[in-house]
């Protein structure tokens, strides 16, 4: 059986991955839209993008 600390590991970077792709989804429609004001500096853009990154990189 696998130890319960993989398992959390595991799931972890499923959310960081899922977030991820969901960050570029939303950057590919705020360029398609020419949003690209909302693209760079919402919560969902590349601002929120940068601040994920950051935050799960220094957490490890």
């Amino acid at each position: 059986m696998i130890e319960i600390e993989k398992m959390l590991i595991y799931a972890i970077a499923f959310g960081v991955i899922l977030l991820s792709v969901g960050f570029i989804y939303n950057l590919v429609n705020c360029f398609r839209n020419k949003d690209i004001e909302e693209g760079l500096f919402s919560r969902n853009g590349v601002a929120g993008l940068v601040f994920i990154g950051f935050y799960s990189t220094t957490s490890l």
